[in-house]
């Protein structure tokens, strides 16, 4: 799943290193700072660039929000290199990326369909442990691998062994239903099937979105709506002409 990259511009986007930040506050600061760097030195290792010394300051939350802005920006207008240069400045400042930063910078390269730079975003900020990630930025990340041409079933798999050993994230409903589309999209019930399969065998429920996301394959939506009239008889009514 980590991204192939072999000298040149690292993928985690521009800029050299920047002048540190003074320290700030007394001992209980310092070891905070200490701690952030050594992360923010992992964070631009992953990304190929030199990490001048740098210490947290009492404004991250608030520069963590500026960044997060910006880098959303930037994936509205599909621009992973600049969304990756964002966190990479954080992390330069010694300010640790949050969730929010570092999911809008995956969903930015995800939107460009830059596979290699979401997957260096990913795994230096989320990969490496640095930011507990949610079924959300997992779920962008498996889009952009289904959304590949050929789609990239082989990352797709590696991603969901590590849903639960090493991110503590089960995957629900929401995950199973973006790959059912994708495999209604491409005609592929083979795969549908064993996804339904295995929602069924884990208890994942299914519901009205998965059906939504099998709409254009009768058999995978043969299957779901016989799921569903289990459960809910009656709700199936209006679903008919799927």
């Amino acid at each position: 799943m980590k991204a192939a990259h072999s000298g040149g511009a690292p993928l985690l986007g521009g800029a050299g290193t920047r002048a540190a930040r003074p320290a700030r506050g007394g001992r209980g600061r310092a070891s905070q700072a200490r701690a952030t760097t050594t992360h923010a030195r992992l964070f631009a290792a992953a990304a190929g660039i030199e990490f001048e010394d740098a210490v947290a300051s009492t404004d991250d939350d608030a520069l963590r929000r500026e960044v997060t802005k910006r880098v959303t920006e930037h994936a509205r207008h599909r621009r992973p290199g600049k969304a990756a240069a964002e966190l990479m400045a954080l992390a330069q400042d010694g300010v640790l990326p949050d969730l929010a930063a570092a999911a809008a910078a995956v969903r930015a390269c995800v939107r460009a369909k830059d596979i290699p730079r979401a997957e260096a975003v990913f795994e230096s900020t989320f990969g490496s442990g640095l930011v507990k990630p949610d079924e959300h930025v997992l779920v962008t990340l498996l889009e952009g691998y289904v959304e590949a041409k050929p789609p990239r079933w082989g990352e797709v798999t590696a991603l969901l062994a590590q849903y639960q050993p090493k991110f503590g994230v089960a995957p629900s409903t929401a995950t199973f239903n973006a790959l059912l589309g994708a495999c209604a999209q491409m005609n592929d019930t083979e795969r549908g099937l064993a996804l339904l399969e295995r929602m069924q065998e884990e208890k994942v429920p299914i519901d009205e979105q998965t059906l939504q996301a099998c709409k254009k394959r009768r058999v995978l939506r043969s299957v779901v709506k016989r799921v569903l009239s289990r459960m809910h008889p009656d709700d199936l009514d209006d679903a008919d002409g799927l």
